[in-house]
C-alpha cells in the first residue's frame, strides 16, 4: 500500500519506520509523539534526490492509479496484465499514464545487439535469446528490455541528441543500434560470458524516470515517451538526464495489442551531488 501525494508516492513502510511503528502486525498503531511527527514531516518534505529510502516515487501524469499485485508473479492495472515474474528486487511496474522515479538493482541479463530498425530488431533478437534460455534451462522473466542506442533527450550531456531524436539520425550518420535483453530472475543462474551471438553480463543499478504506456510496441511509441519525459525533466531542477532511452516490454503476443503494457525510461542523476550522510554535498 502507498501514500500518494502530489508529485510523490511514498511507502507506508517508510513512514511507519520513521515513527518507530511496525508496518504490519496486529494491534492498534500508537499515536506519534511531537518529535516523531516532526521527523516524519521532514522525511516527506525532503526531495527524493536527497534521500535513499525509496524505490518508486510518483511525480507526474496519473497520480492515483496503482499497479496491483495479483500473485507472486502477476500484476494488473485495468485491462493490462503481467503474468511472468519480474527479476528479483525489481520495483512494481508503472501504471499506464503515470510518471515515476524508479531505482533498479543490478541484474544479470542475456543481450543480443544489432543495427538498423529497432522494431524489426525485436523479432531478430527474440529467437537467439529464447534459444539461449531454453538451452540453459533458465525461466523466462518480464520485462524484455530494449536499449535504444543514441536516443537521448535534449540537455543530456552523455549524448547531445535532440528531444526524442536519435543522435546518429540527427547528424546524418548511420542509424544507431539497439540491444534486446532477457533478464535472469537471479544472478546465480549462469556466469557471465558469450553464448554464440548472445552475451551474458551484469547491468549496473540505475535510477530512471519512467512513463507507463498501454498499446502496441514500437520505436515511435518510445520516441513519444522520451519527449514526455524530456518535458518533465525540463520542468524541475532536482534531476538531469544521464543516458540513452530504454523500453520495458512486459507482454508477449498472447496479450491483445491494445492492452500491451510497457514503460519508456530515461536514466537520471541528481543535479546536486550527495554526501555519504544523505545530504547535499557541501551543506
Amino acid at each position: 500500500m502507498r501514500w500518494i501525494r502530489p508529485c510523490a508516492v511514498i511507502s507506508l513502510t517508510v513512514a511507519a519506520g520513521v515513527m518507530g511503528v511496525a508496518a504490519s502486525g496486529p494491534g492498534p498503531v500508537p499515536a506519534a509523539s511531537t518529535d516523531e511527527a516532526a521527523a516524519l514531516e521532514t522525511v516527506l518534505r525532503t526531495p527524493p534526490s536527497r534521500r535513499d529510502d525509496w524505490s518508486t516515487f510518483r511525480v507526474g501524469g496519473d497520480l492515483f492509479t496503482i499497479s496491483r499485485r495479483v500473485s507472486e508473479t502477476e500484476w494488473a492495472c485495468g485491462p493490462c496484465r503481467i503474468t511472468t515474474a519480474l527479476p528479483e528486487g525489481y520495483p512494481a511496474p508503472t501504471p499506464p499514464g503515470a510518471i515515476e522515479l524508479k531505482r533498479y538493482p543490478g541484474v544479470r541479463r542475456a543481450e543480443f545487439s544489432g543495427n538498423g530498425n529497432a522494431d524489426r530488431g525485436m523479432t531478430m533478437g527474440f529467437w537467439p535469446l529464447f534459444r539461449h534460455i531454453q538451452r540453459h534451462n533458465i525461466a523466462m522473466t518480464s520485462p524484455v528490455e530494449v536499449d535504444y542506442h543514441g536516443l537521448v533527450t535534449d540537455g543530456d550531456p552523455s549524448g547531445g541528441g535532440e528531444v526524442g531524436g536519435a543522435v546518429g539520425e540527427a547528424r546524418g550518420e548511420e542509424r544507431p543500434g539497439w540491444t534486446m535483453s532477457f533478464l535472469y530472475r537471479t544472478k546465480d543462474l549462469r556466469e557471465p560470458g558469450r553464448d554464440g551471438n548472445v552475451v551474458v553480463q551484469d547491468a549496473e543499478p540505475v535510477t530512471v524516470v519512467s512513463i507507463g504506456v498501454r498499446g502496441g510496441y514500437s520505436e515511435s511509441v518510445v520516441r513519444a515517451g522520451v519527449k514526455i519525459l524530456g518535458d518533465w525533466l525540463a520542468s524541475q531542477d532536482e534531476w538531469s538526464a544521464a543516458g540513452e532511452a530504454r523500453a520495458m516490454y512486459y507482454n508477449g503476443p498472447e496479450m491483445p495489442r491494445r492492452d500491451a503494457w510497457a514503460e519508456i525510461q530515461l536514466p537520471i542523476r541528481p543535479r546536486t551531488p550527495m554526501s555519504l550522510g544523505g545530504q547535499p554535498a557541501g551543506r
